[in-house]
This record gives structure tokens, C-alpha cells and sequence, in this order.
């Protein structure tokens, strides 16, 4: 008997050029073969996003919540701009999809604050939060200042997926539903392999040094031949640029 076709919806703020938002195109482009695929998003669109259907809050409708989110923060004397941002976020997404219906709903950064909210907001049957990054990068960097919050949503969902061992082993210490999906291959390099006649190595990125694995490439290169170059194309803010170079 052929499985059922399921309603997907992906959440996303942006697609501006990225990793995460690269794989979640390369998935929901599978998925979508077998599933009717939907993608909700803000701003920004660096990616060709023709072959899927996309719901985004109205421009209109984003600035008013703005407004709304500035004078609410500005009453209450809450001036951080991460906690302004969340709220800006949830509020746009709260007026764009209320009341639709879809069987699973893959939350990113920062949806996966809100798992609660969307159980009430949209009829589901599930939540699945996709973190994209390690655990400390959500706890201490992304959600610090949510940690509390960030702690109880992820407790709530259905299924918590993450890209490796070590971050779903920490995630399962506060929901059990952990599954790990590696990120796919997108480059196609036809089986080819470098002859290795150049001599050099290259780094194209971030300059993030947790998340890429910078402090690993610097290890590493105490070990190579000392005629092996290693060449970095990419940025990142000031001070991880200063302890990396």
C-alpha cells in the first residue's frame, strides 16, 4: 500500500547564503518528491525558491508588528535586541499562519523556542526542532539570554533532530525523541579526487571557530609538511577573526 502523503511545513527566517539554509533546501526538495512541502520565511531569498510553495508574512504586516514589539519592549524596559527579535519573529508568524493545518512542522533557528505556541496556533500532529548547530552554541551563544525558555521547548517537541553523536546525546538529557540526520552532500565532485600536486589546503567559510571546526584545522596543520600551505577565504566578527588569526 503507498504511504500516505504528508503535509510538511518548514520554518525559517531567511535565506540568505548559508549552510543550514542550503540543507534545509537540499531535504525539502527531496522530501517534496513523495510530500507536499511547504516553507515559511521572512526576508531574503539568495537561493532560486521558485520550485517550492512558500508562505511569508506581508511586508505591511511585519513592520506593524515591529512597531508593536518596540513600544511593548519599550514599556516593560526590555532593551535586548535578541529577546526583541524572538518576539518580532513569533508575531509575524502567529499572524501569517494561524489556524492552517499541516501533519509535521520543522521548526529552526529561533522557531524552536515555540513549540508551544505552535501546537496552539496551527493544527499538527507534530513538532520536530532541527538544530542545525552544537549545543553550546544554542545555550550559551543563541538563546543565553532564553535559556529557560529555549530548555522547555525542546522538552515539549515530538522529535529533536540533530547533525551529530555529541549534540544529541546533550539534547536527549532533556527530551528522549533525539535522531540524528547528517547533512547532505551538495557539492556533486563526480568521484574526482585532487592529485594533490598543489600543496595547498583551502578553507571556505565562517570565521566561527566552534561551529566550523577551526580550532580542529589548526591542530591539524602543526602536522602537515611544512611546504603545505593553507589558504582562508571567509569572515566573521571581529573578535573570532583577532583569536583566529
Amino acid at each position: 500500500m503507498e504511504a500516505k502523503r504528508l503535509k510538511l511545513l518548514f520554518c525559517q527566517t531567511q535565506f540568505k547564503l548559508g549552510g543550514q539554509q542550503k540543507v534545509l533546501l537540499t531535504i525539502a526538495e527531496e522530501l517534496g518528491k513523495k510530500h507536499d512541502v511547504t516553507i515559511y520565511y521572512e526576508n531574503h531569498s539568495f537561493f532560486d525558491l521558485s520550485k517550492f510553495t512558500l508562505i511569508r508574512p506581508n511586508k505591511i504586516v511585519q513592520l506593524l508588528n515591529l512597531f508593536l514589539v518596540l513600544i511593548k519592549h519599550f514599556f516593560t524596559l526590555n532593551f535586548n535586541k535578541k529577546l526583541i527579535a524572538d518576539d518580532w519573529h513569533l508575531r509575524n508568524l502567529k499572524k501569517t499562519l494561524a489556524k492552517k493545518e499541516y501533519d509535521i512542522v520543522i521548526l529552526l533557528n529561533p522557531y524552536i523556542l515555540f513549540v508551544d505556541e505552535i501546537r496552539k496556533l496551527l493544527k499538527t500532529k507534530k513538532v520536530v526542532c532541527w538544530t542545525h548547530n552544537i549545543f553550546e552554541n544554542y545555550v550559551n551563544n543563541c538563546f543565553k539570554d532564553e535559556q529557560k525558555k529555549l530548555f522547555s521547548s525542546m522538552q515539549s517537541a515530538d522529535q529533536i533532530v540533530s547533525l551529530e553523536r555529541y549534540t544529541a546525546a546533550k539534547w536527549s538529557e532533556y527530551n528522549p525523541n533525539v535522531t540524528i540526520i547528517h547533512n547532505p552532500i551538495t557539492i556533486d565532485n563526480d568521484n574526482k579526487r585532487a592529485n594533490l600536486k598543489s600543496k595547498k589546503i583551502s578553507f571556505v567559510g565562517r570565521i566561527q571557530i566552534d561551529m566550523k571546526g577551526l580550532d580542529y584545522l589548526i591542530q591539524l596543520a602543526k602536522l602537515l609538511d611544512p611546504d603545505i600551505t593553507i589558504h582562508i577565504a571567509g569572515s566573521g566578527n571581529s573578535r573570532e577573526e583577532r583569536q583566529f588569526g
